[in-house]
């Protein structure tokens, strides 16, 4: 697995892209379900995917309690699918701690779910104005 992490359009995409080839499966945090996620080549923006649903880590839950996916459980999945996936994520930790529970919640689960991701990647990427600068 790759990952790359940077800011919100930062040039991540274009980056998974030119790593797999133009040829490449892109399936988007956005607007896609968990079958497009395990064929696909490059998994982008997979904090809005987390956005989206119902995940815990730890002692953390985002969303419904009793509906809620172990976050290493769902990275797991996805590399039992494929572990050659390229997948972005977009830096939600730096900043102002949000006010409202539910924001902190989210961002501590996804801020969790990259250390996992980076742990468990052959290759991790900070990507700055279309630059990737490898960090593992």
């Amino acid at each position: 697995m790759i990952f790359f992490i940077g800011a919100k359009n930062s040039g991540k995409r274009n980056l998974a892209i030119e790593e797999i080839g133009e040829d490449s499966f892109v399936a988007d945090g956005n607007s896609t379900n968990i079958e497009e996620i395990y064929n696909s080549n490059v998994f982008c923006s997979i904090n809005d995917y987390i956005k989206k649903g119902d995940f815990k880590v730890d002692n953390i839950v985002y969303g419904v309690k009793e509906n809620a996916l172990d976050i290493y459980e769902f990275i797991d999945g996805i590399l039992s699918e494929n572990k050659d996936i390229v997948i972005t994520c977009d830096e939600v930790g730096a900043g102002i701690v949000p006010i409202d529970r539910a924001l902190r919640d989210y961002r501590d689960v996804v801020g969790k779910m990259c250390q996992y991701i980076a742990l468990k990647s052959d290759k991790v990427y900070r990507v700055t104005a279309g630059i990737k600068q490898r960090i593992k």
